[in-house]
């Protein structure tokens, strides 16, 4: 069973590696790049993965948590990005997921589906066999529940 998850993650990670970016604006980013970026406010960070995930490891400090995961796939997701951007499909905004696969899969999506400032924060939070991620390089996490709590002092 390892075998076949590990030939699964190949893969998938080198034939996402393929697909093209629809436009100049987007990419792939390394996560200190997107750490500056949202730091002074020149993208929105989203953190796509799965609630399980978010509890694990924690958040990247800045990011806004939307999964991809949610019963209503893409659709819900892009319904809940357009909430978040006030519906203006050129807001910049960065994708994280744990490794960087899942985050260029839904850069992809959603370049398809009109959006045009995307960019993919290529190590993800854990990196991989070759990279670092957010978490190894150091970069602020804060825990899931200190999260929705800065969340809940938001709406209150």
């Amino acid at each position: 069973m390892i075998y076949f998850r590990l030939f699964l993650f190949l893969f998938l990670s080198i034939a996402l590696w393929q697909v093209p970016s629809a436009h100049a604006d987007g990419g792939r980013i390394t996560p200190d790049m997107a750490h500056n970026w949202v730091s002074s406010g020149d993208v929105i960070l989203i953190d796509i993965r799965r609630l399980d995930e978010w509890k694990d490891t924690g958040v990247p400090k800045g990011a806004v948590l939307i999964s991809m995961h949610e019963e209503g796939g893409l659709d819900d997701f892009e319904m809940a990005l357009k909430t978040l951007l006030e519906g203006d499909k050129s807001k910049p905004i960065a994708f994280i997921c744990a490794g960087g696969v899942r985050s260029r899969y839904l850069q992809w999506q959603m370049e398809k589906r009109g959006f045009t400032k995307i960019y993919d924060v290529s190590e993800g939070m854990v990196g991989g066999i070759l990279s670092k991620g957010w978490i190894k390089r150091g970069l602020p996490t804060i825990s899931y529940d200190a999260y929705l709590a800065s969340k809940k002092e938001i709406r209150e």
